[in-house]
């Protein structure tokens, strides 16, 4: 079950969002500036009410730093903003990080000449 809350803070140029999305056990944040599309972060929590607890935590502090809760029932895929919308898919969520394979330094040290 996808879960999302939308905050807004700011008027004018200085107009900001804050999307929490809680969709089974992966917590997934989108912030930025009105009409640009942001950054977004997406956490695999352990278990579904791990999600909603941090999804919680999250809320609230946003809303204790001056965002308010927009209604998602009548802008549920975008938040409007200086007559503009701001598409906002589903999911945004990362690939898996390819796995790198680092090899060791060689820390021998070197015999150099000495030249005079």
């Amino acid at each position: 079950m996808l879960t999302r809350t939308i905050l807004k803070r700011g008027v004018g140029t200085n107009e900001k969002f804050y999307i929490v999305e809680v969709d089974g056990s992966l917590l997934i944040t989108r912030w930025g500036r009105a009409g640009a599309f942001g950054l977004s972060s997406a956490v695999t929590c352990t278990s579904g009410a791990e999600a909603i607890g941090r999804a919680t935590q999250i809320i609230t502090g946003k809303l204790q730093k001056g965002y308010v809760q927009t209604d998602a029932s009548t802008s549920p895929l975008s938040v409007l903003s200086r007559s503009r919308a701001i598409a906002i898919p589903a999911r945004t969520v990362m690939p898996p990080p390819t796995p790198v394979t680092v090899k060791p330094i060689d820390q021998t040290p070197k015999k150099r000449k000495l030249e005079i």
